[in-house]
């Protein structure tokens, strides 16, 4: 049991490795993003996807009028929807090969939700959405293109806040995120990182506790 717990990381990593030969998809991944208000530059999403074996880390903006705070949206228009996601500075992790933007990753992204309507009754709201997010690119070794892939989310929540305006009679957006619901695998690993970190923390106590004996 122990030389095969040993074999499987091992076997993941190598396949990982020839995958990126040609290309790799995954699908279902667990995500967790904040959803900030887009200013008008910078950039307001961040956040990871990914599962065991696999992470993705990106920060990245969405396009003006989607999710504002210097542009409302009049009540009775329609919001949500595809958005693009530009990805700035992203990196990417398959077993233990790791991709960084501007060295050796090209990122595209989007974000599909469904649709709503702004409300007439000029108070605050926020709404929550049926969505997932769409991460796609090519893979650079050596200065050569040497693999590409696409990572889809599992539908999940997107849910956005937003101030209605009585001076301008418009709503402005004021927060938000995208999450979905973690993979069993993940909350165990997350969980085992949890114990190791503190039980770690108890034996240098107890180290501390015996030198000052």
């Amino acid at each position: 049991m122990r030389l095969l717990l040993r074999i499987v990381p091992v076997v993941f990593v190598l396949l990982s490795i020839r995958a990126f030969a040609d290309n790799i998809n995954f699908k279902n991944l667990s995500a967790n993003f904040e959803v900030d208000p887009n200013s008008g530059f910078g950039d307001n999403v961040s956040g990871q996807l990914g599962r065991s074996g696999l992470s993705f880390s990106g920060i990245g903006g969405t396009p003006g009028g989607w999710f504002d705070v210097d542009f409302g949206s009049a009540p009775g228009s329609t919001g949500g929807g595809m958005t693009p996601i530009l990805w700035d500075s992203a990196s990417l992790k398959i077993g233990s090969q790791s991709y960084y933007t501007d060295i050796s990753l090209e990122v595209f992204g989007a974000l599909f939700a469904s649709t709503f309507t702004f409300p007439t009754n000029g108070k605050n709201f926020s709404v929550t959405l049926p969505a997932y997010m769409d991460t796609n690119g090519t893979i650079f070794c050596d200065d050569e293109a040497c693999g590409t892939f696409d990572l889809q989310s599992k539908t999940g929540k997107l849910r956005l806040s937003f101030i209605y305006s009585a001076d301008s009679g418009l709503y402005y957006g004021k927060s938000g995120s995208f999450v979905t619901t973690p993979e069993p695998g993940t909350i165990g690993l997350t969980g085992l990182g949890i114990i190791a970190i503190t039980w770690g923390m108890h034996r240098r106590k107890l180290a501390q506790s015996s030198a000052a004996a």
